[in-house]
Order: structure tokens, then sequence, then C-alpha cells
């Protein structure tokens, strides 16, 4: 990915898609690790 701010705007303007997951723009707040039996939280 060379360009990861053009490409996360890009996605961004498609009809239908919520979020993309480069976090390019803005950071993450908050990242969630799902685990076979439990989810983990890091802020």
């Amino acid at each position: 990915m060379t360009n990861p701010v053009e490409m996360e705007s890009r996605f961004n303007q498609i009809p239908g898609i919520v979020t993309v997951g480069i976090f390019a723009n803005r950071p993450a707040d908050v990242l969630l690790i799902g685990g076979e039996n439990s989810v983990r939280t890091i802020e």
C-alpha cells in the first residue's frame, strides 16, 4: 500500500462501506482482539 490515506478516503466514498480498518486518517481509539473464549480490549 503506497498511499494509505488516499486509499482509505477512496474506500470511504463507496456507498455501503462503513469502515475499512486502515486507520490512516485517524488512529483507532480501541483495539478489540477476539480469542476463542474471550475478547481483549486495548485502549
